[in-house]
């Protein structure tokens, strides 16, 4: 805006004022008028709204934490659930993408080795998954597949190596003689009796052990059985006994598994050539009656580790020819007859009658 001076009239000073006061305009140094410059812009509030859009595409590109949004020519956004899952870990609830919001995020109780390591914690200010120091181990027991060290077993497939799960649910290591036991791997003497028992430690024969764990000495088998298994002629308290009669008994006679035997060889030839196999573990008997070549050319293989016995009656050439194959127990012959078996092996026996079969 430009004032003059007119003939006959000076402006006021008062109306010059105003007219400044009201202008939308400056004086120019140079006497002309200039428009003012406005003031600065506000600052935005946090998540920065943005005047000036049309669609949501004027404000920038959305992302998994962050929705882009025009709302009445303002760029908004709106921002996920804590805990979706992002580009590289989880939201956190203020549009950006971070390691881990709970310690659900972070790496879990882990075992290995024996070892149980500890779960990781999401540190809630930096949002970074923290380690845990702290280890476990697992004495007795193995890693589960959990991640944690079992507490407790059913079988010993919980126990860690040399170890074994005992009636109470607890991995132990092996016991001594006279404990409990399930299978030989639970016993110091690798020995697991049918009683269940652990034997002592260095017994001399595969034959278990008594119930107090302590060995079965030279000469000496498990008790006989209650009853006798199937296949026996007769049953002498818990003895099973073949009866051999004519050539009943074949090429082959075999103890039934399970008794002590007792073969019984009676008539003549009864058991002549034939083979017979003792019992694993129990004491094995074989009578050879006072009648022609009852056990003539007979071979007795005995169990390794249990006594075996042959006894040859009458006067008469019974056992003409006879073998028993000896194993580390005690192996003898009773002769009232010419005829002796010979004795195969007897040098690893515990015991052997006299060389003449005299007893």
């Amino acid at each position: 805006m430009l004032v003059s001076w007119r003939a006959g009239g000076v402006v006021g000073v008062a109306a010059w004022i105003a007219v400044i006061a009201t202008s939308s305009c400056l004086l120019d140094r140079t006497g002309g008028l200039t428009p003012s410059e406005g003031g600065a812009a506000g600052v935005g509030g946090q998540g920065g709204d943005t005047i000036g859009c049309e669609r949501p595409s004027d404000c920038g590109v959305d992302t998994t934490c962050a929705t882009m949004q025009c709302n009445e020519g303002r760029c908004e956004q709106a921002f996920a659930a804590i805990g979706k899952v992002c580009a590289t870990g989880y939201c956190d609830g203020q549009g950006d993408c971070v390691p881990c919001t709970s310690d659900a995020h972070c790496s879990p109780t882990t075992c290995s080795g024996g070892v149980q390591h500890g779960a990781q914690t999401c540190n809630p200010t930096t949002h970074q998954c923290t380690e845990d120091p702290s280890e476990k181990d697992c004495g007795n027991y193995v890693c589960n597949s959990d991640g944690t060290c079992f507490e407790s077993c059913q079988d010993a497939t919980a126990c860690k190596a040399g170890n074994h799960c005992d009636p109470n649910g607890i991995c132990v290591p092996p016991s001594e003689g006279g404990a409990p036991c399930e299978q030989p791997t639970d016993c110091l003497s690798q020995l697991c009796n049918d009683l269940g028992v652990c034997c002592n430690d260095g017994c001399p024969f595969a034959l278990g052990c008594k119930d107090d764990g302590s060995c079965y000495a030279c000469n000496e088998t498990p008790a006989p059985p209650s009853t006798c298994p199937a296949g026996c002629d007769d049953c002498d308290m818990g003895t099973c006994v073949l009866q051999c009669l004519g050539n009943a008994c074949g090429a082959t006679v075999t103890c039934p598994m399970g008794a002590p035997c007792r073969v019984e060889c009676i008539d003549a030839d009864s058991c002549k050539n034939a083979t017979i196999q003792c019992p694993a573990g129990f004491r094995c008997d074989v009578r050879c009656s006072d009648v022609n070549h009852a056990c003539q050319g007979t071979a007795v293989t005995c169990d390794p580790d249990a006594p075996c016995r042959m006894e040859c009656q009458g006067s008469g050439n019974t056992c003409d020819g006879a073998e028993l194959q000896c194993g580390k127990n005690a192996c003898q012959r009773d002769c009232t007859s010419p005829g002796k078996p010979t004795l195969i092996g007897s040098n690893n026996a515990c015991n052997t009658d006299a060389t003449d079969c005299s007893n």
